[in-house]
């Protein structure tokens, strides 16, 4: 059985397709398409314009991955296969230091110290602050602006 969002994203990746040129549409398998199609989410509202970058579209991350996997299997030379496999295997190390150096143990306790003296030192302190806003990128789009910094070092 199909998950809802996997029917969402068949239902993209067709609404994405529609714009690509009759030749390189023809190196996707029609059976492939024809799946989507058999899967997706009829009532799926997704408007995609074509005049607008892909990566400003808000398109879903399994519909991404779709996407990715289509343009890796059917429109990669073997070399920029290689590239694109390191550079996955690069971003999921990255996000794996992260996840090593946020949980490493002795940092849980010591950050846990750190943090009880910081709010006895706040506590203390009735300085007024402001709160700053850092926003950080998730994993997916760190892969999507590597594949759009990829694709336009390519191109030159």
């Amino acid at each position: 059985m199909i998950s809802q969002k996997y029917k969402d994203a068949y239902k993209e990746v067709l609404e994405i397709i529609k714009y690509l040129p009759e030749n390189e549409l023809s190196r996707i398998p029609k059976e492939k398409i024809e799946y989507f199609r058999r899967n997706q989410n009829e009532n799926h509202v997704f408007n995609f314009d074509g005049s607008i970058a892909l990566e400003e579209q808000n398109i879903s991350r399994e519909a991404n991955a779709i996407i990715l996997n289509l343009i890796n299997d059917y429109f990669f030379n073997d070399e920029k296969r290689e590239k694109l496999a390191q550079l996955l295997k690069s971003n999921e190390n990255e996000y794996q230091e992260e996840l090593r150096e946020k949980y490493q143990y002795d940092h849980i306790f010591q950050n846990k110290a750190n943090e009880l003296k910081n709010d006895n030192e706040d506590i203390n302190n009735e300085n007024k602050t402001e709160m700053i806003k850092y926003e950080k990128k998730n994993f997916f789009e760190k892969i999507f602006e590597k594949i759009k910094q990829f694709f336009s070092k390519s191109n030159k």
